[in-house]
């Protein structure tokens, strides 16, 4: 055990997400709580660390955004409910692939480690996660995917935050972008609201019951600085769900919910 807690912080201190997350799957059950407490004494000593930046007269922390990072990562595999309290990574890409990380193809670390360790606390911390902050929302598609896996109950109050920052979601596209234009963005969105029969009726009725902060998330250009939706994405979907008579009350609820800020129209 002394060597692979030694190979551990040497993963912490040194390597990548890549490179830690081999490791993480290959633990024993045996390991497991051995693991936790090096997690835990290990975000410690780098907190209350630091080390020279290169410049003069200038240090930082120990505990930098990329060991925070692997950090979180390891309390995935290895915390118990009352540890995974003390989880607050969410920044908004923690189910995402990381920058660098080399096929497109493959599964971000955070739902690898979760799908292979499976805790039982996830959906509780998802929603307190939430609760506490407009940053913790997990991002939509994920969270179908937890849900599709049987790693959380489905929450129709956590899926309703999700759902309202989807338009803010979209824009993430654009970083991967020269210039940060893509053409036709608005009918990109369209198609993918088109082609996903769960969100349009069961997920996104749900902006009509509870409180979100849908009025202030919205999808736009970079190069032109306006709303991609341009007035075409609120009746887009109110012609979706108002597709069948009986979701056309619902609909119609729904395209009231929308307003034109100053950049556009938001969802």
């Amino acid at each position: 055990m002394s060597n692979t807690l030694e190979t551990f912080e040497h993963l912490v201190r040194h390597r990548t997400p890549g490179e830690m997350l081999p490791f993480l799957l290959a633990l024993g059950k045996s390991d497991l709580v051995p693991m936790r407490q090096r997690t835990l004494s290990l975000e410690k000593e780098l907190q209350d660390s630091s080390e020279t930046t290169g410049q003069p007269d200038q240090t930082r922390s120990q505990l930098t955004p990329q060991r925070a990072h692997l950090l979180f990562l390891a309390g995935l595999a290895t915390y118990s409910a009352k540890e995974a309290r003390r989880l607050n990574p969410w920044t908004g890409h923690e189910m995402a692939l990381p920058e660098g990380w080399p096929a497109q193809g493959e599964v971000p670390p955070f739902l690898a480690i979760i799908r292979q360790f499976r805790p039982a606390w996830l959906g509780e911390w998802l929603l307190r996660r939430t609760r506490d902050s407009s940053w913790g929302v997990p991002q939509y598609s994920p969270l179908r995917e937890l849900l599709a896996a049987g790693l959380v109950p489905y929450a129709p109050w956590l899926t309703a935050q999700s759902v309202a920052i989807l338009p803010t979601h979209c824009n993430w596209r654009r970083n991967h972008v020269p210039g940060g234009d893509i053409p036709d963005f608005d009918q990109l969105i369209l198609a993918d609201v088109r082609a996903d029969e769960i969100l349009l009726r069961r997920d996104l009725p749900l902006l009509l019951d509870f409180d979100t902060i849908a009025d202030s998330s919205s999808a736009y250009s970079e190069r032109e600085e306006r709303s991609v939706a341009s007035g075409g994405l609120p009746h887009y979907l109110l012609t979706l769900i108002c597709s069948s008579k009986s979701n056309f009350k619902q609909g119609s609820q729904l395209f009231t919910s929308f307003t034109v800020g100053p950049r556009g129209i938001s969802a």
